[in-house]
């Protein structure tokens, strides 16, 4: 039982982070997904890899497309960060094979875990951290001092071409590994010390004459954030710790004597640290906002409500995506006001420079008949992402958007984009036969109704008049309920209740079979306020 006890460890570790991903934060996984497009392709690798780090990004984007299915990202992130303990278990056992504080070997996946719980955190830097450590793993099993020497200079640059900043911890452990391990003070170690201190020291430096690109991102590493800013803790709290672990089994003193009392100890420091990591990490807020943005963009409406039955949303990217399941499943006009309500925010949000809440927007605008304008967000969403990556969400809902325009062959160029990914495939193969196929679009429920809501003359688009959008837009198709329930609950939320009155008959359109609650409640309180107005 005892040659298992790491083993084991090791198992209910992955256990717990699998358990943790994907049941307790799986949409942190759908939202990273959604915001990168792995194709397979050699123009798509060229492009990936042509940079510092290139490897270790292009291996990070494959991983990430599988958070498409989140257990299978938990999976995935539950081996990746076994793996890195076991490669730290390795090396460390490996300069002392007799010792009991194995379980310091989690310290750097715990803090990697800590790291994942950012949805900004990329799996570049866990793919890069593997290849390191293997990297200094070979660099253990080498005999020859001199041909240890070689390595460790020769392939330093290698590496840092490979996965970037984080090269230095191979740099460090094998210097580690020279003196701990091997235990050699001669010439060829002295050489590949100073060597690869050198290498670490400068190499970023001279690449910066030739790479257009911050300096302190050569030293430090791409693609391991979203946000090209981050602050330096964010690497070295893992790489020191990963050059740290393997010290401290040799250095500090065995006990024997005391082997139980030293696993406990260990166990209990361990548990405190992964219950500090997640009460640091783990964000209930922003889950159960992308929980909303995941319903609403696999078009679950029933599911939207049953969430907010149980606890009303109240920011306003969350209460938009409530509105909008509401109103395509026919009940806005009845319980819109059941839920807490902002502001029109929480109807139409205003457009805003970044990645998130244009998506949302984008969404509703779509549902709505407003296809320009959806499709102009989305793609203002995707050029707004601070890593240039595309999107498959967003490459999807343009490939639509053009579609039911009638601009086929640009919908055509996004489709053969999506063909070449794995997740996306099947979505692309079935709107490629759509093409130029008129008889089949109008017979697809969606696309055909779209079509018909859409305006068909040009108009300029204003933010800041959405009722008079509204209403452009429900003139063009009186049978469009939602934009009429749309521009009814804008009056409403703005308190523009004459406005309301006089819209409010256009509603014989629509074929209602009572007059919905809303309108009642409201009517009523026109009928006290403006006597005359009964």
């Amino acid at each position: 039982m005892k040659q298992y006890i790491n083993q084991i460890f090791s198992l209910v570790f992955g256990l717990a982070v699998f358990t943790f991903f994907a049941f307790f934060y799986q949409y942190h996984l759908y939202y990273q997904e959604q915001y990168q497009l792995f194709l397979f392709t050699g123009d798509y690798f060229t492009q990936m890899s042509y940079h510092i780090g290139g490897l270790a990004a292009y291996l990070g984007s494959f991983l990430t497309q599988f958070f498409y299915y989140p257990k299978l990202g938990a999976i995935i992130i539950a081996i990746l960060l076994v793996i890195i303990q076991e490669l730290i278990l390795f090396l460390s056992t490996m300069m002392k094979r007799q010792s009991y504080w194995t379980l310091l070997t989690f310290i750097p996946s715990i803090i990697y875990w800590n790291m994942l719980c950012d949805e900004n955190t990329m799996m570049t830097g866990v793919a890069g951290l593997i290849i390191t450590l293997l990297a200094a793993s070979l660099y253990m099993l080498i005999e020859n001092g001199w041909t240890r020497m070689v390595y460790l200079i020769a392939f330093a640059p290698l590496l840092y071409v490979m996965v970037g900043g984080v090269y230095v911890v191979f740099i460090f452990l094998s210097i580690v590994i020279e003196y701990f391990y091997f235990e050699n003070a001669s010439t060829s170690a002295i050489i590949g010390t100073v060597g690869g201190v050198l290498i670490a020291v400068f190499l970023p430096y001279v690449c910066s004459f030739f790479v257009q690109a911050p300096l302190n991102r050569l030293y430090w590493g791409f693609d391991w954030y979203r946000f090209p800013i981050v602050g330096i803790g964010f690497y070295l709290s893992i790489w020191v710790s990963v050059v740290l672990v393997p010290i401290l089994f040799v250095v500090i003193p065995d006990m024997k004597k005391h082997a139980f009392f030293c696993t406990t100890a260990q166990f209990v420091g361990v548990v405190l640290l992964i219950v500090f990591a997640l009460y640091n990490g783990y964000n209930k807020q922003k889950e159960e906002i992308m929980n909303y943005d995941f319903l609403i963009r696999s078009k679950q409406w029933d599911k939207v409500i049953q969430k907010a039955q149980k606890k009303s949303p109240n920011t306003p990217m969350s209460v938009a995506d409530l509105n909008l399941a509401l109103a395509k499943t026919g009940q806005m006009s009845d319980h819109m006001f059941d839920f807490f309500q902002r502001d029109p925010q929480g109807l139409l949000p205003d457009f805003q420079r970044d990645f998130t809440l244009p998506l949302v927007t984008s969404e509703i605008y779509y549902q709505l008949g407003f296809v320009n304008t959806a499709q102009r967000y989305a793609f203002e969403a995707m050029e707004a992402t601070p890593d240039y990556q595309k999107s498959g969400r967003v490459l999807r809902r343009l490939a639509e958007t053009n579609l039911i325009n009638g601009e086929y062959k640009v919908a055509y160029k996004y489709l053969k984009i999506l063909q070449k990914s794995l997740f996306y495939r099947k979505f692309a193969n079935r709107t490629m036969a759509l093409l130029w196929n008129e008889k089949a679009i109008n017979a697809d429920p969606e696309y055909a109704w779209l079509r018909k809501c859409r305006p068909q003359k040009d108009f300029l688009f204003s933010e800041a008049e959405k009722d008079m959008m509204l209403g452009t837009l429900f003139v063009h198709n009186r049978k469009n309920r939602m934009a009429f329930e749309y521009l009814m609950a804008y009056y409403l939320l703005t308190g523009n209740m004459q406005q309301f009155a006089k819209c409010f008959p256009l509603g014989k359109s629509i074929g209602y079979d009572h007059v919905p609650y809303t309108y009642q409640q409201a009517l009523k309180y026109l009928g006290k306020q403006m006597p005359q107005s009964k």
